[in-house]
């Protein structure tokens, strides 16, 4: 999974939910304190009103910590994957005129 900005830093994780019978990729997205205590919270607060309020297929939001004194000293934000192809690899092979359209 490539980076969606080079403020973040983003790994893949898997993990065994106990609510959840099988495995859920999960990824944990850490920031830098572009502006703390308001990036992460108002992404998770658009990522859950998208969710609640529209049909558009959003990420779900499995744990997130936006004050900076946590142990790991950023921000971070824990999301379960959608599935499909990325908009960014997508765009990359798309030719001009479609991109246009």
């Amino acid at each position: 999974m490539e980076n969606e900005s080079s403020l973040d830093a983003i790994k893949t994780v898997c993990c065994q939910q106990i609510d959840i019978k099988g495995r859920e990729n999960l990824f944990i997205r850490v920031t830098l304190p572009v502006d703390p205590g308001h990036k992460t919270l108002g992404e998770v607060a658009t990522t859950l009103f998208l969710g609640n309020h529209t049909n558009i297929t959003v990420r779900k939001i499995m744990a997130f910590d936006d004050p900076r004194n946590n142990v790991i000293g950023f921000e971070w934000t824990i999301m379960g994957l959608v599935p499909g192809i990325s908009a960014y690899c997508k765009w990359r092979k798309m030719s001009m005129d479609e991109k246009v359209v």
